[in-house]
């Protein structure tokens, strides 16, 4: 079978299971079968591939079309300029969160200050680790209650070779810390309990439930986060958190509430509130 024949026949095999992204499934999936770049996929798309490689190959595609993540299948999920580690114990990057890293950008024009990061909550680390990529003489910190979720962010660490400025911490938010900090960013769970249930398969069977569980209405980690942030912000620092669809107000009461001043609401790739940058009002 050639390969370019191979591929449509997974693409309509992954559009019969509703897949909404079945032609990118269907390609980046046999890329990772084949270890081919894209432009060798092409280049080659003449070529015959054997009944082994077929093989593998659909066992991915079913996998998939159990509405498995791509990115669990292949074990890593890209985040601004570098690929991530990706399991079970973690949520993939999403494209959304990038809008944190940008505006951090904008917010610290000097790329060569040693500043001082942290990352509540930090899941396969990207956000910590984009920072300290862009930023590069500024270490940080980052924390996760889940041991199982910080393996993935130590793998990614390593892979990154971020040992020298990264610390990371087994414990519930920032519970431990006493240290101010320049910058101070978080993707909490933000789904109420209820709704978690009726979410896309790909999140409600893939993604670990207590990367999810913001609580009965999805904010009890904003409350949380809102009094124990303000006491670790440098003066004049900033914080920036994600938050869900339609959260956005409450989110801005619950830190106007506790002394912040809201700098910025950020909007993601969709045109959606997506995050929130707050000060101390001090």
């Amino acid at each position: 079978m050639q390969l370019k024949n191979l591929l449509l026949k997974a693409q309509k095999q992954l559009e019969a299971s509703s897949i909404d992204t079945a032609d990118l499934d269907a390609r980046l999936l046999l890329q990772f079968s084949l270890n081919f770049s894209r432009e060798k996929l092409f280049l080659y798309q003449d070529d015959s591939v054997s009944k082994e490689q077929v093989d593998s190959y659909i066992k991915l595609i079913q996998r998939r079309e159990s509405r498995e993540p791509v990115a669990k299948i292949i074990g890593s999920k890209a985040f601004w300029e570098n690929d991530f580690i990706v399991n079970q114990h973690s949520l993939d990057p999403r494209p959304d969160s990038e809008v944190i890293i940008s505006s951090s950008l904008d917010l610290f024009s000097d790329k060569g200050e040693a500043y001082r990061f942290l990352d509540l909550g930090c899941g396969t680390g990207c956000l910590l680790f984009s920072l300290l990529h862009e930023f590069t003489n500024a270490t940080g910190i980052a924390t996760d209650i889940s041991a199982d979720t910080l393996k993935v962010t130590q793998a990614n660490m390593e892979l990154l070779k971020l040992e020298n400025r990264a610390m990371l911490l087994n414990q519930n938010w920032g519970d431990s810390l006493s240290e101010k900090f320049d910058l101070i960013v978080s993707n909490p769970p933000y789904i109420p309990k209820a709704d978690i249930n009726d979410l896309e398969p790909e999140v409600k069977f893939f993604d670990p439930k207590l990367a999810l569980d913001g609580g009965v209405d999805g904010l009890d980690p904003y409350r949380y986060l809102s009094r124990q942030i303000i006491t670790l912000l440098k003066p004049g620092a900033y914080a920036i958190l994600e938050f869900g669809f339609g959260q956005c107000e409450s989110v801005k009461e619950i830190f106007i509430n506790q002394g912040y001043r809201v700098e910025k609401i950020l909007i993601d790739l969709s045109g959606v509130e997506r995050a929130i940058i707050v000060k101390a009002n001090i």
